[in-house]
């Protein structure tokens, strides 16, 4: 048996449990680098569900703007809500950042779905968190008036 054939013999994959899901999640995405490159587009591994012999994984494919933010189904919803003018979102807002408690806040879409929190926003560390739209309203109409 050559080392090539112990290799392949040592990452066979036997059964489908979370961490090897983890595990090719890590190495599909780094994988979809080079297309995201090639394309100028982002596509990012999305949830899934695995049984013990097989799993589904889904691909979320969007373009990227001229400032270079992702364009989402979320953003795009964003743009929409706030433009209909029955609110006080403000279309401009979306990918601006904002300051609260300690910590800066990117707008990065809006969950029509999500009553009490609509505002999808991204902390500097990439976690994602929703907010209200008064408070959204209330930390960003300052920046306006300066």
């Amino acid at each position: 048996m050559t080392n090539e054939d112990k290799w392949k013999q040592l990452n066979k994959i036997t059964t489908i449990d979370k961490s090897t899901i983890q595990m090719l999640r890590e190495d599909i995405q780094a994988e979809l680098e080079t297309l995201n490159e090639k394309y100028s587009i982002k596509i990012v591994v999305g949830n899934g569900s695995y049984g013990d012999n097989n799993a589904k994984l889904q691909l979320l494919i969007n373009t990227i703007g001229e400032h270079g933010n992702v364009k989402t189904k979320e953003s795009e919803d964003y743009i929409r809500e706030a433009g209909y003018g029955w609110n006080k979102l403000k279309p401009e807002w979306l990918h601006e950042s904002f300051n609260f408690g300690g910590d800066t806040y990117k707008i990065i879409g809006y969950k029509p779905k999500s009553r009490k929190y609509p505002i999808l926003t991204e902390r500097k560390d990439g976690k994602k968190y929703k907010f209200d739209e008064e408070l959204i309203v209330r930390y960003m109409q300052p920046k306006e008036t300066n």
